[in-house]
C-alpha cells in the first residue's frame, strides 16, 4: 500500500475533481475535506471512492432551496454527493446561527453524508457549536458528528438502533453560539449499540501520526484517483 504525504493527497484529489468538472472553489473545498478526513483516521479516500461514479454527472449541480423561515432552511441536493453541497450548507447554518442564535439546515436527497465531517471544522473559527446527524436508508444506524466550537476536533458516534419505519437520504445540521449541542445518546443495550466512536484526543493523535509518518492508502483506490487526475495533468509526476 502506497505511503503518501498530506499535500500529495490534497493536490491529486483536487486535480481529480477538476477533471470531473467541479468548479474551482468547490473542488478546493472538497479536496480539503477529503484530506481532513484521511489525516484524522476517518477513511476519506474510501469515502471518496464511493462517490466517484456519481460525481461527473453532479459537477454542475446546485442546492435547491425548498423552504426558508427565520433560522430554518431546507434544501434539496438532487441526489448529489455532499462533496458538492457540504460547504454551502455549513456556511448557511453558521451564518444563520450568528443572526438567530440557533439555526437548522436540512439537506434532502444527498449521499456520501459521512464526508460532512470534513466541512464542519470551519465552525471552530467562528466559535460556533454545530451538530450533524443522519441515518442510513439500508442500515439501522444513526450517525452523529458534533463540534463544540472550542475544540479543534469534533466528536463522532455511530449507533445501531431499531430500524425506522421510514428513512431518507437527508442530513440535518444544527448550529448555535450559545447552546451545548452535544446529543444525549441512550446507553448501550440490545436495541441501541455503539458501533464506532472517535473523540478530539483520538483525532489529534491520528493527525500527528499522519503529518509525521504520511498516509497509507490502498493501491486500488489511489490508482483510480490518479487515473482520473491525469485527465488534467500534463505528465505522470504523480507516480
Amino acid at each position: 500500500m502506497p505511503q503518501i504525504s498530506h499535500n500529495e493527497l490534497i493536490n491529486t484529489v483536487e486535480k481529480a475533481f477538476e477533471a470531473m468538472g467541479l468548479r474551482p472553489g468547490e473542488r478546493a473545498e472538497a479536496a480539503e475535506a477529503i484530506g481532513w478526513l484521511e489525516r484524522h483516521g476517518l477513511d476519506g479516500i474510501a469515502e471518496l471512492v464511493k462517490a466517484l461514479d456519481h460525481m461527473p454527472a453532479e459537477a454542475h449541480g446546485q442546492l435547491e432551496e425548498r423552504y426558508r423561515d427565520g433560522g430554518l432552511r431546507v434544501f434539496s441536493a438532487g441526489g448529489q454527493s455532499i462533496l458538492s453541497a457540504g460547504g454551502v450548507a455549513v456556511d448557511a447554518v453558521l451564518s444563520m446561527a450568528r443572526r438567530h442564535g440557533l439555526a437548522t439546515v436540512r439537506i434532502e436527497n444527498c449521499h456520501n453524508r459521512a464526508l460532512i465531517a470534513g466541512f464542519l471544522t470551519r465552525s471552530v473559527y467562528q466559535k460556533t457549536g454545530v451538530l450533524a446527524c443522519w441515518s442510513n436508508r439500508h442500515q439501522s444506524r444513526l450517525h452523529l458528528v458534533w463540534h463544540s466550537g472550542l475544540d479543534r476536533f469534533p466528536t463522532l458516534r455511530v449507533q445501531e438502533r431499531p430500524r425506522a419505519a421510514t428513512a431518507d437520504q437527508s442530513l440535518t445540521l444544527i448550529a448555535s453560539r450559545a447552546l451545548d449541542l452535544q446529543p444525549n445518546l441512550p446507553p448501550d443495550s440490545d436495541t441501541h449499540r455503539l458501533i464506532y466512536a472517535a473523540d478530539p484526543d483520538t483525532m489529534q493523535q491520528a493527525e500527528t501520526q499522519a503529518l509525521t509518518q504520511g498516509l497509507t492508502v490502498s493501491d486500488e483506490a489511489w490508482d483510480r484517483i490518479k487515473h482520473i487526475a491525469r485527465g488534467v495533468l500534463v505528465d505522470d509526476g504523480l507516480d
